[in-house]
């Protein structure tokens, strides 16, 4: 049987390479059926693994969105808000250190909403906010959900993943009470 195990100690100098040889690898796992092949893949993604939050990511998920109020780019959050709707959550963990995080907010069949993308900023730049974005995307096509809409300063990272300012001459429009302007 092939060694998972040894890619950690495989060095790619070419990104390309190193992701082709990853997407192999999850190819083979998914046609593999076998847990411990399964288990070995995400050794072999070196230690890299996205999950459903759960309650004892509650405090991790709390001190990331902070990092995104702190930088005036994510709504403030109590921790009693997020642990309401922590089951909405998924974790992107490295080396079993939780480092972002994402919501899939389901408001009826029709809408959901992803908010609450934060990635660590040293972290930053490495394709985690879009691995959290598809894997929200994931969820809401799996439910049956209509639309996804999402808030956000990084339009470019959605567009990439076919999300629009307009949809059928309808428009998102923001009423902002807290604006310095007067009204």
């Amino acid at each position: 049987m092939f060694n998972v195990y040894s890619t950690e100690r495989w060095i790619f100098n070419d990104k390309k390479l190193e992701a082709r040889w990853y997407r192999l690898l999850k190819a083979l796992v998914r046609s593999s059926g076998n847990w411990w092949f399964s288990k070995g893949f995400f050794v072999a993604l070196k230690g890299k693994m996205i999950r459903k939050a759960k309650l004892k990511d509650l405090k991790i998920i709390y001190s990331l969105l902070q990092e995104g109020v702190n930088s005036e780019k994510v709504l403030k959050r109590s921790i009693n808000e997020i642990k309401k709707v922590i089951n909405s959550f998924f974790v992107y963990e490295e080396e079993n250190k939780v480092v972002g995080c994402c919501s899939l907010e389901i408001y009826s069949q029709k809408v959901a909403e992803i908010r609450s993308l934060v990635v660590s900023s040293e972290y930053r730049n490495r394709g985690i906010g879009s691995i959290l974005v598809k894997k929200c995307l994931d969820e809401a096509k799996s439910k049956g959900i209509y639309q996804v809409l999402s808030i956000t300063d990084k339009s470019e990272l959605f567009e990439r993943f076919g999300f629009k300012t307009e949809v059928e001459e309808k428009h998102a429009m923001f009423l902002n009470f807290n604006s310095k302007k007067q009204l």
